[in-house]
Parts: C-alpha cells; sequence; structure tokens
C-alpha cells in the first residue's frame, strides 16, 4: 500500500493532486554536487563548471549548489544523444 494512504483513498482533486505532488517531490530527489559527481564518474570541479555554465540545471541553496534528480536526468540524455549523433555523423 502506498505510504499516502489517506490521500490514495481521497476522491477530491485536492488530495489527488496532494497525492502526486508528494509522490513527484519523492522521486525527484535533490542531490549536491559531490553526489553528481560520484554518479557521472567526473569531477566536482567538472560538475561545478557545467552548473556554471549552465549544462546541468541546478539552484544555489544558501552556499551549496542542489540538482534535481529530473534535471541530472535530463542532463544524461541530452549528453548521450549529442553524442549518438555526433557517432552517427562521424560514420557517414
Amino acid at each position: 500500500m502506498c505510504e499516502y494512504a489517506t490521500l490514495c483513498n481521497s476522491t477530491s482533486p485536492k488530495g489527488v493532486l496532494a497525492h502526486m505532488s508528494a509522490m513527484m517531490m519523492e522521486q525527484d530527489q535533490e542531490l549536491t554536487l559531490d553526489e553528481v559527481a560520484r554518479r557521472l564518474g567526473i569531477s566536482y570541479d567538472t560538475v561545478l563548471r557545467r552548473v556554471r555554465t549552465k549544462r546541468i540545471r541546478a539552484r544555489k541553496e544558501g552556499q551549496k549548489w542542489r540538482v534535481r534528480e529530473s534535471d541530472l536526468q535530463a542532463y544524461i540524455e541530452s549528453t548521450y544523444r549529442w553524442s549518438r549523433e555526433a557517432e552517427d555523423q562521424r560514420e557517414e
């Protein structure tokens, strides 16, 4: 059963919306730049540079940067798509 069971059982639009928001927030957790660097297998400085040049979408929380899981996934997909297109052009 969903941990948001009281919201799941609600049929009101407000209850359904609250449930969806809670689930999305849980799925879209925020990562530190160190966590992003580990996942991508690159250095912290490289991640920071990509954040500052807006290649990786992030937000600053006080002195620390945060990257949403969905933004990291979008970056990975766009990088893969770009590298795949470049590889296809070299083969032609």
